[in-house]
């Protein structure tokens, strides 16, 4: 039997590969949820119209539900980081509102892989937390009409978000 090699010579280089799949499996599932967080981070720093800020939100919404928390995460976390809106609690409470609403209606099958349901339960919050702050703060029609721009604004950008994503 000379010349044959033992069957733990045989499974060692197996192992070891096994070994540098699960390790490579690790690293690109890593760098996945940090690119999502990043993403929720950069797209919760844009601005518009001087201080509304519906695209960490919207990414958020345009994420896969396998990465929905840690783009939640990262999302919270730019909204926090100065230099942003100065509507922080605001944004904050529509993402929590909009995490959780999703997270519930998700589970329903028929909503699960909806673009039109991600929108609709994005643009929702991002509305319902303006229209407070508009009756708290005792805000002019122009005002209200800012929201509701932002609001279809947030969805519109799920939308995109979320056909686009099936591209990459």
């Amino acid at each position: 039997m000379k010349g044959r090699a033992s069957p733990m010579r045989v499974m060692a280089p197996a192992v070891r590969l096994q070994k540098r799949m699960m390790e490579s499996e690790n690293l690109r599932r890593a760098a996945r949820a940090a690119g999502f967080f990043a993403a929720g981070m950069l797209c919760s720093k844009a601005v518009i119209f001087g201080r509304h800020a519906p695209f960490g939100i919207a990414a958020a919404a345009g994420c896969p539900r396998s990465a929905l928390w840690i783009t939640a995460l990262g999302s919270a976390v730019g909204y926090l980081l100065p230099g942003g809106s100065p509507m922080t609690a605001r944004y904050l409470a529509a993402l929590l509102l909009f995490t959780v609403l999703r997270f519930l209606l998700g589970e329903i099958s028929r909503f699960r892989n909806s673009t039109l349901f991600c929108a609709v339960i994005t643009a929702a919050p991002i509305f319902l937390t303006g229209a407070l702050s508009a009756i708290f703060d005792g805000s002019t029609v122009q005002t209200w009409a800012l929201y509701l721009t932002e609001s279809v604004l947030g969805g519109a950008t799920v939308y995109f978000f979320r056909r686009t994503g099936l591209l990459l």
